[in-house]
C-alpha cells in the first residue's frame, strides 16, 4: 500500500484485468524446475547416443544370436558374432547378461563385443558427465532427474557411475527410487563408488530400508576398512530399520579398537529409539550402560546423548547416570571436561524421568 502526501492510499493489489508476477519465490521454483527438466532433456539425448548402427535386430533376434555364440560349429558362432557386430549398440544390454552364462565360450564372446562398445560408452559418460554434476548442485529440487539418473546409473564407466550416486546423495529422500542401484553399487569393485553409495543410502533415510540386509552384510565383513564401516553404521543408524538384525551387530562394533566406532555405534542406536522388542532394547541398554564406564569423553558423551533419548525405556541406566553426574573430577578428562559429563548425564536424568512421568 502506497501513501499519498494528502493521506490518501494507492493500492498495489493487482487490479481487474491487470497481470500479476509471480511471487520471487514461485518464480525461484519454476526457474529451478526448468535448469532440472533441462538437464533431464540433455541426459536423454546423450543416452541415446549410440554410434554406428548398420541394422535393427527383429524380436528375439539378439538373445538367438548370443546363444549361437555358444554353437558347436564353429561357423555358427562366428555368424552370431558378426551379426551382434552388425546389430551394435542396442545388444549391449543382453551382452552384457551374458557375461554372467555358464557356457565360457559366450561368455568370452560377449566380453569381446563389449570391449567394441567401449569407445561409444566412454563418449556417453563425456556427454552424460556435466548434466549430472549440475544436478548434483541443485540438489533435493532435482528429484524429478531421478529416473534419467537410474538409467545413467546403468553406463559401463565407473567415474560417472561415481557421480550418479553422488547425485542422488545431495538429493537425498527424493531419490528412494534409486534403492535399488544403491544396492547394486554396494557390491561393486570400486570402493569409492561402495562408500559413497552407503552414504546415499543415509541421506535416503528410512525409505532405503530394502538395503539393510546389504549393509548388514558389509558390517559383519571383517576385511572392510574403517571409512567404509563407518559410515555403513551411520547408514543404518538412520535408516532405522530391521533392528532385530541390525542392533546385534551394532552391539557387536561398539567393542571395535578404534574409538569413533564406539561413537557412531552409540548414535546409530539413537535411530532405533522405539522401535526395538524387548531383546534388542535389553541387549543395546545394556551395552550404552557398559558405555559409560568408557575412557573416551566423546564416547560417553554419545552414550548420554542416546540414553536421555531413549527416554523411559533407558530407567535401567539412571543409576549409572547419577553417579556420573554425581562424580570427583576424573584424571582421564580433567575438570572442564568432567564437569561437561556431569551436566549431560544429569539432563539424561532428567529426560528419562520426565518421560517417565507423562
Amino acid at each position: 500500500m502506497l501513501l499519498l502526501s494528502g493521506g490518501g492510499e494507492i493500492s498495489n493489489a493487482a487490479q481487474p484485468g491487470q497481470k500479476t508476477s509471480p511471487t520471487p519465490k514461485v518464480a525461484e521454483d519454476d526457474t529451478v524446475k526448468q535448469k532440472v527438466q533441462a538437464l533431464i532433456n540433455e541426459m536423454k539425448t546423450h543416452l541415446n547416443y549410440i554410434g554406428e548402427v548398420k541394422r535393427k535386430a527383429e524380436a528375439g533376434e539378439i538373445e538367438k544370436h548370443i546363444k549361437a555364440m555358444g554353437s558347436e560349429a564353429y561357423s555358427e558362432r562366428e555368424n552370431a558374432n558378426r551379426a551382434l557386430l552388425d546389430i551394435g549398440y542396442p545388444a549391449k544390454l543382453e551382452l552384457k547378461k551374458a557375461l554372467k552364462n555358464p557356457d565360457p565360450e559366450i561368455a568370452r564372446r560377449a566380453a569381446r563385443i563389449l570391449e567394441v562398445f567401449k569407445p561409444i560408452d566412454d563418449m556417453r559418460a563425456k556427454k552424460l558427465t556435466d548434466p549430472v554434476f549440475r544436478l548434483r548442485e541443485i540438489g533435493p529440487a532435482a528429484k524429478d532427474a531421478v529416473p534419467v539418473l537410474r538409467e545413467a546409473f546403468k553406463e559401463n564407466n565407473s567415474d560417472l557411475r561415481w557421480r550418479v550416486v553422488t547425485a542422488l546423495l545431495f538429493i537425498g529422500p527424493g531419490a528412494k527410487a534409486a534403492v535399488p542401484e544403491l544396492i547394486e553399487a554396494l557390491e561393486d569393485e570400486d570402493i569409492n563408488l561402495r562408500n559413497q553409495a552407503v552414504d546415499a543410502l543415509r541421506c535416503i533415510g528410512p525409505e532405503a530400508k530394502a538395503a539393510v540386509p546389504q549393509l548388514i552384510k558389509i558390517l559383519k565383513d571383517s576385511d572392510n576398512g574403517f571409512s567404509i564401516k563407518y559410515a555403513t553404521i551411520r547408514a543404518l543408524g538412520k535408516i532405522g530399520a530391521e533392528p532385530e538384525k541390525a542392533v546385534p551387530e551394532l552391539i557387536k562394533a561398539f567393542d571395535d579398537n578404534e574409538a569413533h566406532i564406539g561413537r557412531i555405534v552409540a548414535e546409530a542406536l539413537g535411530g532405533f529409539t522405539g522401535k526395538m522388542g524387548p531383546d534388542e532394547t535389553k541387549a543395546a541398554l545394556a551395552m550404552l550402560i557398559t558405555g559409560l564406564k568408557r575412557k573416551e569423553d566423546y564416547v560417553v558423551s554419545q552414550v548420554i546423548d542416546t540414553l536421555g533419548k531413549m527416554g523411559p525405556e533407558a530407567k535401567a541406566a539412571i543409576p549409572a547416570l547419577e553417579a556420573l553426574r554425581d562424580s570427583k573430577p576424573d584424571a582421564r578428562w580433567g575438570e572442564f571436561l568432567t564437569n561437561q559429563i556431569r551436566r549431560e548425564a544429569g539432563a539424561a536424568v532428567e529426560a528419562i524421568a520426565k518421560t517417565r512421568g507423562r
